[in-house]
């Protein structure tokens, strides 16, 4: 027996460098899909540090634990998904 979720894919402004700015943007985005009933939430590659052609990529890159990843939980209980990493 299939299960239907609701899902949404967001697109934003990121930064390069702005790491907090971007995921509080982020956040808040994944929050109002949450409201509207969504319970994955798919983001652009790179958003915790915005797309850079530069070394400060890899000085921006998280860790598995990191607060890109154990912040993607809403109060709502919806997974955020952000593909791309940079690590």
């Amino acid at each position: 027996m299939s299960k239907l979720i609701g899902a949404a894919a967001i697109q934003l402004n990121c930064e390069p460098g702005r790491i907090d700015r971007n995921l509080a943007h982020a956040a808040a985005l994944t929050e109002h899909a949450a409201a509207q009933g969504a319970k994955l939430v798919l983001l652009s590659e790179l958003t915790p540090s915005g797309y850079m052609a530069t070394e400060a990529l890899w000085h921006s890159a998280g860790t598995i634990d990191g607060r890109s990843v154990t912040g993607c939980w809403t109060q709502r209980n919806a997974l955020a998904f952000i593909s791309g990493l940079a690590s």
